[in-house]
């Protein structure tokens, strides 16, 4: 089994689903999404879905807190190998080349 990610804030610790382990459907509803804003909220509730408190976690938290754990996550499951992914807060795509 593959470790989970682990964050923090506030001073307690929350887990999400490792990016690389989610569904491929997750990933096809995200694509799917009509901005990137979505594709990201896609990605965040699916991550979290199962681990106590980690949604509400994330919804406190200011977009920059956001954005590091965001990015934090995608390295950790390597999610870049897919080839694009939400640039948090930009409105935009961006693509990766492997």
């Amino acid at each position: 089994m593959t470790e989970n990610y682990h964050f923090e804030h506030d001073g307690k610790t929350f887990t999400m689903t490792r990016s690389d382990q989610l569904p491929g459907g997750v990933y096809r509803s995200a694509y799917h999404s009509a901005t990137p804003d979505g594709e990201l909220w896609t990605l965040v509730e699916a991550a979290t879905a199962g681990h106590a408190g980690s949604l509400e976690a994330i919804d406190e938290m200011p977009l920059a807190e956001l954005k590091i754990i965001f990015e934090a996550w995608q390295k950790h499951g390597q999610a870049a190998v897919l080839g694009s992914g939400p640039v948090l807060g930009s409105g935009e795509s961006q693509s990766s080349s492997v």
